[in-house]
């Protein structure tokens, strides 16, 4: 009887599971096909096989619309917010977690309050900074102010991996006679690296996804 139940528990898991890869598979799929089918074979037949595959469209999208240089310019950009924001806020987090630092709730919560505010609110001051500083269509332009949005969030849960990691093992390397960075680079980073693909993971994510920014300051 056992056996039955649990056997019928692993098919309907298994149902839903793949219910649930084919509500993600098919519209993919669905977008490949007709990406290789025309304007009026869609219109006639959404859901049809491509009888003729145009796979010049590829070609034509990577040349004439210039998605080589998008692309190239997304992973520049991605990957410098990257890091910029793990150097940043895994520094500033040992720093807060080590030291007391006198009046930390109150910039806690400013941290904080800076977080819930749209980011729509400061374009156009932003957008007047960067032009005084000719950073306008300039990638540096959009990755500090990347930088500036995600790096309260990465401090924050930064600095619980580092309360986690124990003050003997810092102070056994300082007795060894190692510097304030050779102490942060040697046993900090290794230790808290969890913590640092957990914060790119989800700054590149963010960053690959945002396009207002990107298209007021990228023009």
């Amino acid at each position: 009887m056992e056996l039955g139940k649990s056997l019928t528990a692993r098919l309907f898991v298994y149902a839903l599971l793949g219910a649930a890869a084919f509500s993600v598979a098919f519209p993919l799929a669905l977008m490949v096909l007709n990406s290789l089918r025309s304007n009026f074979d869609i219109l006639i037949t959404p859901l049809g096989w491509p009888s003729e595959p145009d796979w010049g469209v590829f070609a034509r999208v990577w040349n004439e619309a210039g998605l080589g240089r998008a692309i190239v310019n997304s992973l520049v950009i991605a990957a410098g917010t990257v890091l910029v924001v793990c150097t940043v806020s895994s520094m500033a987090a040992w720093a807060i977690a080590r030291k007391d630092v006198p009046g930390w709730m109150l910039i806690s919560l400013y941290f904080l309050a800076t977080t819930t505010i749209p980011v729509q609110m400061f374009m156009f001051p932003l957008y007047f900074v960067m032009a005084q500083l000719s950073l306008i269509n300039s990638p540096v332009a959009v990755i500090l102010i990347y930088s500036a949005i995600f790096t309260p969030f990465s401090l924050f849960l930064l600095r619980t991996y580092v309360l986690d990691v124990p003050m003997e093992l810092e102070e056994a390397a300082r007795i060894d006679g190692a510097s304030d960075f050779r102490v942060f680079t040697s046993v900090i980073l290794p230790l808290i690296s969890p913590g640092l693909l957990t914060v790119a993971l989800i700054v590149c994510l963010n960053v690959w996804n945002e396009f207002l920014i990107a298209i007021t300051f990228l023009q």
